[in-house]
């Protein structure tokens, strides 16, 4: 959990940035500078939550991404609890590929119902369901 003084500079850095957002002149490149710290903050958990879900390095680095520019062009005023909110939308995108990809794999036989209720729950979960 962030403290305070970590939340209220959170705050301040997306509220500014939307701010500057809806000016004419843009984020400056301090305040740019600052949402990237952010984000960057931030990456590292959004990606565990996508390898938790999809168990794929390589796709959950690229939902990481889809996560991220989906938070920025989605960002409202003022998000408390930036960090929840960004890995709802990071395990929303990742449920959704896993879904995709489980659609493709039984319909191919590859893959069987039981698995994919497996996978959803060690989302919910994070930890093996049991069996």
């Amino acid at each position: 959990m962030r403290d305070d003084i970590g939340r209220d500079w959170e705050d301040r850095v997306i509220r500014e940035f939307c701010e500057a957002r809806r000016g004419n002149d843009g984020p400056s490149p301090e305040l740019q500078r600052e949402f990237g710290r952010l984000i960057a903050e931030h990456k590292p958990r959004v990606f565990r939550v996508c390898l938790g879900i999809t168990g794929d390095e390589e796709l959950s680095r690229e939902l990481t991404e889809d996560a991220l520019l989906t938070a920025y062009n989605k960002l409202p005023q003022s998000q408390r609890g930036f960090g929840t909110w960004l890995c709802g939308i990071a395990k929303n995108l990742s449920r959704n590929a896993v879904r995709r990809r489980q659609d493709f794999l039984l319909e191919d036989g590859i893959l069987e119902t039981e698995d994919v209720d497996d996978i959803f729950a060690r989302a919910d979960h994070g930890r093996e369901p049991p069996r």
